[in-house]
């Protein structure tokens, strides 16, 4: 555990033993989830009453909604938290106090615990006036760093790293900071897409998420509700958000959700690096949200009881990986085909065996007549593969241990280039399909 900070000697001794408790409990908690009902329990008996209740989400890697598994903090509430962006958390791993959504004008302290397969959030409404001892507890908390005990997965060293440009987008930019930021990133050839207004912002997040969003928070009448509902929107860990504003953007809950403010009229060095940073930070996570995503693919093929079930989630899984579209065929012991395509189209891409499944691993960053050459000989199936507009391209064969072959596995994105992270991703998924269909 991590801190960077002293509480201040005009702290009550209460305060001082009430934080020493709590970080210790915290401390204990990372290193075993056993240890979450004790820190429940400490935030209960908060001898200042700083806290009115607590309670424990679980939420699965690889996604789905955070559940109330323990605790009774939000009665008559959904068991399903859907309120605020908890997987934001996880980008920082550290203590912050949130907006809580259930009782209004009430902000709830969230501390994020990471373990091998399994993610917890602990939320502990604060109840009490805010105070200069209340305020020094919180800065503290809010300075630790909770350490996660993550499963590492090996990648393939044969395959070397692949840059992917980083996609930027502006919302609610006046017109002087879009012309500032425009010509900033022009000159690193990152385009900036434009999304005036929150309709334009919502039907792009339900394409793809962008790295970077860039935020004009004088142009927004409540800034934290419009942030919050953007992560809410995005559903991503690792989107970044940069804020400009002259007037100063705070208060509990806005750390979580804002990653960088710049003044309105910063200058044009200052923007690129904000912009450098933060795109570099959502290339890191982005790797790490695929790495976390296997071990919930995984158990999800476990469930495939049959080798067209298996088809099916191995295309919806890949075509999530590469952010476009995706094809698996698999063959049984008797001859039998099993094929699925993600998102299926009324005639399919491929009405033979693609002939990748004969051949070599294969990525391609920018589909192109090797790409083609290398799953399809066939014009039609050319033509419908073109026809989606890819950009980039990965084949794998399926194959068991012995190297026997079990199938293809075929991506594409059509939102944004890939990189080898995604490839990695794809590989691992394709030793996921052939344990199984074993």
């Amino acid at each position: 555990m991590k801190t960077g900070a002293a509480c201040g000697a005009a702290a009550p001794k209460v305060v001082i033993e009430e934080l020493a408790a709590l970080v210790n409990a915290i401390d204990v908690a990372a290193k075993s989830a056993d240890a979450l009902p004790a820190l429940l329990s400490t935030l209960h008996k908060s001898p200042n009453g700083l806290f009115s209740d607590a309670v424990l989400l679980k939420g699965g890697r690889g996604g789905g909604a955070f559940v109330v598994v323990d605790g009774l903090a939000f009665s008559g509430v959904s068991r399903t938290w859907m309120r605020w962006p908890l997987r934001r958390l996880f980008a920082r791993m550290k203590p912050s106090r949130i907006t809580n959504p259930c009782i209004p004008n009430q902000h709830a302290l969230a501390v994020p615990f990471s373990y091998d397969g399994e993610r917890y959030v602990v939320i502990a409404p604060i109840h009490g006036g805010a105070g200069e001892a209340q305020e020094s507890f919180f800065a503290v908390l809010e300075r630790l760093t909770v350490p996660g005990a993550e499963h590492a997965l090996a990648e393939s060293l044969e395959i070397p790293a692949t840059p992917m440009e980083p996609i930027i987008a502006g919302f609610a930019l006046c017109d002087d900071l879009q012309e500032r930021i425009d010509e900033v990133l022009r000159k690193r050839g990152w385009p900036l897409e434009t999304l005036p207004g929150f309709r334009d912002l919502w039907n792009r997040l339900q394409v793809s998420v962008p790295d970077v969003i860039a935020v004009d928070l004088d142009e927004i009448v409540a800034p934290l509700t419009a942030m919050v509902g953007i992560h809410r929107a995005a559903d991503s860990a690792a989107l970044r958000i940069v804020g400009f504003g002259n007037e100063r953007f705070s208060g509990y809950g806005s750390e979580p959700v804002v990653d960088r403010v710049l003044p309105h009229d910063a200058d044009r060095e200052t923007i690129f690096k904000a912009f450098k940073e933060l795109a570099r930070d959502a290339s890191v996570l982005r790797r790490a949200r695929t790495q976390d995503a296997d071990l919930s693919a995984r158990r999800s093929a476990q469930r495939s009881l049959t080798p067209s079930e298996l088809a099916r989630f191995a295309a919806r899984r890949a075509s999530e990986i590469m952010h476009g579209w995706a094809c698996c065929v698999l063959f049984n012991d008797s001859g039998a085909v099993s094929r699925a395509e993600e998102p299926s189209i009324a005639n399919p891409v491929f009405s033979t065996i693609p002939k990748s499944f004969l051949t070599e691993a294969f990525f391609d960053l920018r589909v192109g007549e090797r790409f083609l050459s290398e799953v399809t000989d066939h014009p039609e199936e050319r033509m419908a593969l073109m026809a989606l507009k890819p950009l980039s391209g990965a084949t794998l064969p399926i194959a068991f241990d012995n190297g026997e072959r079990c199938g293809v596995l075929i991506a594409c994105s059509r939102h944004r280039w890939a990189d080898s992270a995604a490839f990695e991703a794809l590989k691992r998924l394709a030793n996921v399909i052939a344990t199984r269909h074993r």
